[in-house]
């Protein structure tokens, strides 16, 4: 369990905001809580917040051992497929 204060929770959201250039409303991996992963990707259709888009990413950061406070989560993934592939 990673656990994070307040201030470094809201400088993962504001980061990872920026890094995927979301719009204000629409959430960041670091929102979901890995416990709910499974429930948010069961949904339908992803929502006007983007939840399920958020735990897809969430869902392969941790298969690869990304914290879910990662500033970059795209950036992250795309180097440890890298280095995935390169073992």
């Amino acid at each position: 369990m990673d656990t994070v204060s307040d201030e470094e929770e809201a400088a993962a959201y504001l980061q990872q905001r920026a890094a995927l250039n979301l719009k204000p409303w629409e959430w960041t991996p670091c929102m979901i809580e890995p416990a709910n992963i499974a429930a948010e990707l069961d949904a339908p259709t992803d929502d006007i917040h983007g939840r399920r888009t958020a735990a897809r990413i969430l869902q392969r950061m941790l298969s690869l051992g990304i914290s879910r406070w990662h500033a970059d989560p795209m950036a992250a993934i795309a180097e440890a497929e890298r280095k995935r592939t390169a073992a």
